[in-house]
């Protein structure tokens, strides 16, 4: 599943850079909101194929 593991680096490093804050802030939470946007649509499609099967 390299796609799970590519939205967990994208979260993982969205969280970091929250952490480390000051102006790079909105830059993790905007990595954050694409791997939490990213894999909800991964699941959606997943789920979609399942249900259309």
């Amino acid at each position: 599943m390299a796609i799970g593991w590519i939205i967990m680096v994208l979260w993982m490093g969205g969280l970091c850079l929250q952490l480390v804050g000051g102006k790079y802030a909105r830059l993790g939470l905007l990595l954050m909101g694409m791997g939490i946007g990213g894999f909800a649509v991964f699941w959606l499609l997943l789920g979609g194929v399942h249900v259309y099967w």
